[in-house]
C-alpha cells in the first residue's frame, strides 16, 4: 500500500438461510503487514472486523404487515342454470411488485368425495404492484344439466372453486406456485354436511 492511498480486498462466502435466526453477521481479516521505514523493515499482525446486523425477513419484506388473499363469489340461479361471478382478491404487503402469472380458475361440484370440473378460465399475467390490493374476477355461465344427478340423490353437496398459478417476483426468474380453494353449498334450499378437504 503506498503512501497516502488505500487498497481494497474482495472476497466471496456462502451463507445459509439459518444466517436470519442469528442477528449479527461478522467478518473478520486476519494478516500480518510489512511496514518498511528507512531501510528498517518490521513485521506486525493485524486484524480488521466488521459486523452487519441481519434484518427480521418478516418485517424487512412484510412491515409488519400480512398477505391477505380472499376467494369470493357471487351467484344468481335462473331457468337456464348459473351465472356465476367469481373474485380474487389479494393485498400485496411487500415493497417488491408481484406478477400473477397463468392464474387458473376452476369451478368443481362436489358429490360425496368426487369432485367434476364445470368451468374453468385462465386470467392473464397481471401486476401486483408493492403496498396495494388487486381484485381479479370473471364470470362463468354453468348451464342447468350440471347440476343433474352424478351420485347422491340430487344437486352437487359443494361447490369447490379453486385459484391457482405462480407468483413471480419483479425481474427474476424466481416463482412463488400459489393455490387457493374455496367451498359454496350446492343446496340452495337446505342443508348440507360439512365439506371434506378434497386434493
Amino acid at each position: 500500500i503506498r503512501p497516502k492511498s488505500t487498497s481494497s480486498i474482495d472476497f466471496s462466502a456462502f451463507v445459509g438461510y439459518e444466517v436470519f435466526n442469528v442477528g449479527t453477521l461478522s467478518a473478520t481479516l486476519s494478516s500480518n503487514v510489512n511496514i518498511a521505514v528507512a531501510g528498517i523493515s518490521l513485521n506486525r499482525p493485524f486484524t480488521a472486523s466488521a459486523e452487519m446486523k441481519i434484518p427480521d425477513l418478516a418485517s424487512f419484506l412484510m412491515d409488519n404487515e400480512q398477505i391477505v388473499i380472499a376467494l369470493s363469489a357471487d351467484f344468481d340461479a335462473g331457468i337456464k342454470g348459473l351465472s356465476m361471478d367469481v373474485g380474487f382478491r389479494l393485498y400485496n404487503p411487500t415493497k417488491i411488485p408481484l406478477t400473477a402469472s397463468e392464474l387458473d380458475i376452476i369451478v368443481y361440484r362436489v358429490d360425496n368425495e368426487m369432485k367434476t370440473a364445470l368451468a374453468q378460465d385462465t386470467l392473464t399475467d397481471c401486476l401486483l404492484p408493492g403496498k396495494n390490493e388487486t381484485c381479479l374476477k370473471t364470470t362463468f355461465k354453468i348451464p342447468l344439466i350440471s347440476f343433474l344427478p352424478v351420485v347422491g340423490d340430487g344437486v352437487p353437496d359443494w361447490f369447490l372453486l379453486t385459484i391457482r398459478g405462480d407468483f413471480i417476483i419483479a425481474d427474476s426468474n424466481q416463482q412463488i406456485p400459489v393455490q387457493l380453494n374455496g367451498y359454496l353449498s350446492g343446496n340452495f334450499f337446505g342443508t348440507t354436511t360439512d365439506p371434506k378437504i378434497l386434493s
